[in-house]
């Protein structure tokens, strides 16, 4: 009965191609773009999983002030001088940690080059458990240490055997390599974020920069770059409300009267939404408008596929009545449009057209049908075991003869829509046929 079901549910797609290729498409488009959706919902949120630390890292961030009027709502950075007031005052973190982004022309050997470096406190390195191929993550311990990444090394080098080798910055400051590590996945706010002008492939010592530039280590209240991180690690028993009611108290007690009117507070992340940072910008909730409107195209194709099978089982009112008239059930009548249904999404990653004489010819039989002598096909994929010995037109003109014009008419039609399909056993027809009253044969005047 199951395999009959599907048999009648690819003849009606061949039938009515257009509704099949507007219904297949269309719920085809609808699940294509509601499970792109959800895989870019699923990438934005699991950034960084990778790292052991990520649960116990958070990033400091600022919110800007409503008078500002500069078009951002929220950083993803705040001042260079918070970190050191959050190491001093905060005795139960365990590791604080600042980025700078900067431009430098390196020299490595005869060629040189702008590159994006990272300077960073030693400490990120104690956070972020890296792929070591060569050091430690006592890189950054040395002012004159450089970090560089695999891919960096075979760029510029053509092998990862590159530990002390010397990097000039801007012709003028050498560095020596003390660490070669692994290329972090793209799937990483140090490779994603849009509003990072450094990818993590050089990264160098903070002291670096105070030796070049005089950097103020101790960081200042004067320069909000965005893309500028600043990292805290905390203990497995202390989670971001405690440390957000912390940066709190820091806000009122250290942040100058005059930035203050530049930002309104300062707010503490997980690191998992860092890579949302220009999202958080914009103030548009990117991750959960894309989860809501692929999910909402799928409903919308849903309806769609439902509208359009419910207009097109309206034409098969016929069908459905004759099914009834010749036995079939109410529970074989929902199989069949149950199965037929199942059939349709099938059809949406691709179903096999099977010839149709080879499944006629199977061995599987509708319970409706008792005979496989000789098999047809109809208008709706009924089936029926007409007499092969008979020659073509022998039981129309039999019916024709035997009974009046209108019953003829009547048995003849059903013959004709369903190919002479047969009921629930042989004597069905001839309870039907001998339950009318025969005429005379003798010619009508």
């Amino acid at each position: 009965m199951f395999w009959n079901n599907v048999k009648i549910a690819l003849r009606n797609l061949r039938k009515n191609k257009v509704f099949a290729a507007i219904n297949i498409s269309g719920l085809a488009i609808g699940l294509t773009i509601y499970v792109f959706g959800g895989l870019l919902v699923d990438y934005e949120q699991t950034h960084d999983l990778f790292f052991e630390n990520t649960p116990r890292i958070y990033t400091i961030g600022s919110t800007a002030a409503p008078d500002l009027n500069v078009g951002v709502d929220k950083m993803n950075s705040t001042f260079t001088a918070v970190a050191p007031i959050v190491e001093a005052e905060l005795q139960d973190v365990d590791a604080v940690a600042r980025t700078v982004n900067r431009e430098y022309l390196l020299t490595m050997g005869a060629e040189s080059f702008y590159q994006g470096v990272r300077f960073a406190d030693p400490a990120l390195l104690q956070m972020f458990d890296l792929q070591y191929l060569g050091g430690d993550e006592s890189a950054l311990q040395d002012p004159s240490g450089l970090l560089i990444t695999e891919s960096t090394a075979i760029r510029y080098f053509g092998k990862t055997d590159v530990l002390g080798k010397v990097v000039t910055f801007d012709n003028e400051h050498d560095y020596f390599i003390s660490a070669v590590v692994e290329d972090v996945p793209l799937n990483s706010h140090f490779n994603s974020m849009l509003v990072a002008d450094a990818p993590f492939q050089v990264v160098a010592p903070l002291a670096g920069l105070n030796r070049m530039r005089d950097w103020d280590l101790a960081g200042n209240w004067n320069n909000l770059s965005i893309g500028n991180m600043t990292y805290v690690m905390l203990p497995e028993s202390l989670d971001g409300e405690w440390l957000q009611n912390q940066m709190n108290g820091i806000y009122d007690r250290h942040v100058p009267d005059d930035q203050k009117e530049v930002i309104a507070d300062l707010t503490v992340d997980p690191l998992v939404y860092a890579n949302l940072a220009l999202w958080d910008m914009i103030g548009l909730p990117a991750v959960s408008v894309v989860a809501l409107l692929s999910f909402l195209v799928l409903v919308v194709a849903c309806v769609n596929y439902t509208n359009l099978a419910t207009a097109q089982s309206l034409s098969r009112t016929r069908e459905v009545g004759m099914r009834k008239t010749m036995g079939a059930s109410q529970w074989q009548l929902l199989v069949q449009f149950l199965i037929e249904s199942l059939v349709m999404p099938d059809g949406v990653i691709g179903v096999e057209r099977h010839d149709t004489e080879d499944v006629l010819a199977s061995n599987r039989i509708d319970p409706l049908v008792n005979r496989r002598e000789h098999l047809g096909r109809g208008r709706f994929g009924l089936i029926d075991a007409a007499p092969p010995q008979e020659p073509p037109g022998a039981c129309r003109e039999h019916t024709q003869r035997a009974y009046p014009s209108h019953v003829s008419r009547t048995i003849v039609g059903l013959g004709r829509e369903s190919r002479g399909r047969s009921m629930d056993g042989d004597d069905r027809w001839s309870t039907m046929i001998s339950s009318l009253p025969a005429r005379s044969a003798s010619p009508r005047h």
